[in-house]
């Protein structure tokens, strides 16, 4: 069954302002392994050495892409699958790191069958596999999407952003069976 009008014109609207993004692997935790394409990541229990700037590397489980923004808007879209942890959102260049960032971060965090985000515990909507991620950076608002039915799952409003802000995914560590699945930037507009 297809989408209604109303839910197909949202997407459509959004999808507009599609970039297409790839994961830069100098920022990546070592236990992060990424694609050859750079646009799939899967948590790995062995440590990829990969001579490069430590600095740039986050000691969190993160990887950002490979491009930030600061301006204007722009779209996105991620497949979770069946995984039952993982982490989603935008980050500050800047954010230190060697540790887990409070400041600077507008994530959303699934973790079995709820969403949480930094500011509100308990967003309610259930499993997604599909992942859209809307941003107009002048207006300070960031939009998750269930792909799917193009339901908003939540939106950061009125944020404040004073750098550039980067795409960022956390496939999150073994915990849970379905955990070794990747997280995959898809191409906007492709089942």
């Amino acid at each position: 069954p297809g989408l209604s009008p109303v839910v197909s014109l949202l997407i459509l609207r959004v999808q507009r302002h599609a970039v297409d993004i790839k994961l830069d692997p100098e920022t990546a935790n070592p236990h992060l392994l990424l694609s050859a394409d750079l646009k799939q990541v899967t948590y790995t229990s062995h440590v990829t050495v990969i001579p490069i700037n430590k600095s740039k590397r986050f000691s969190y489980m993160y990887v950002i892409a490979d491009r930030g923004f600061s301006s204007g808007r722009f779209y996105f879209e991620v497949s979770v699958g069946q995984k039952e942890e993982w982490v989603l959102g935008l980050i500050e260049e800047s954010v230190p790191r060697n540790k887990r960032p409070v400041y600077g971060i507008w994530a959303l965090y699934f973790r079995i069958d709820k969403f949480c985000t930094y500011n509100n515990r308990n967003v309610p909507v259930g499993k997604v596999e599909r992942v859209g991620v809307f941003v107009d950076y002048d207006k300070g608002l960031i939009s998750f999407y269930d792909r799917k039915t193009a339901t908003r799952i939540y939106s950061y409003t009125r944020c404040v952003f004073t750098e550039k802000i980067c795409p960022f995914l956390c496939p999150c560590n073994l915990e849970f069976p379905t955990n070794w699945l990747p997280m995959t930037i898809v191409p906007v507009g492709h089942e």
